[in-house]
């Protein structure tokens, strides 16, 4: 039995593209080569006006809070898509799917929601808490 999220979208299939494999298997090809699924060349990413909201908010969440910022970053290299860096712009951000799913997870609906600062806030103390946890 293979978990699926609302969308349809196999969990193993997002783990899959995760690991790295191709970003653009059979899309669409304009003149100037293959093209994202955002219609922009290959390896260049576009940001919705959701993803826009959603850092947003987790930047304003996080930023008066500096004890949480090596916390931060360490969970944003975490999500970040492998390889990030070599893509364009390099910015360790977290595959759509991915982000997608564990938004529709935390939150229900078509996983399209903007996190709560508070949820935000939360999930980095309980991260700072089990690292610490565990290394002691």
């Amino acid at each position: 039995m293979a978990l699926r999220g609302a969308s349809g979208t196999r969990f193993a299939d997002v783990i899959e593209t995760n690991a790295g494999g191709p970003t653009n298997a059979g899309g669409p090809t304009s003149a100037t080569g293959p093209t994202t699924s955002a219609g922009g060349p290959e390896g260049v990413r576009r940001s919705s006006p959701v993803q826009a909201r959603t850092a947003a908010a987790v930047v304003a969440a996080v930023l008066w809070r500096p004890s949480l910022w090596p916390v931060a970053v360490t969970e944003t290299l975490r999500m970040a898509k492998p390889g990030w860096w070599r893509r364009w712009p390099p910015l360790p951000v977290p595959d759509a799917e991915l982000w997608r799913f564990r938004l529709e997870a935390a939150y229900g609906g078509e996983g399209t929601t903007t996190p709560a600062a508070q949820d935000v806030l939360s999930f980095l103390r309980w991260c700072r808490d089990a690292r610490d946890w565990h290394k002691g």
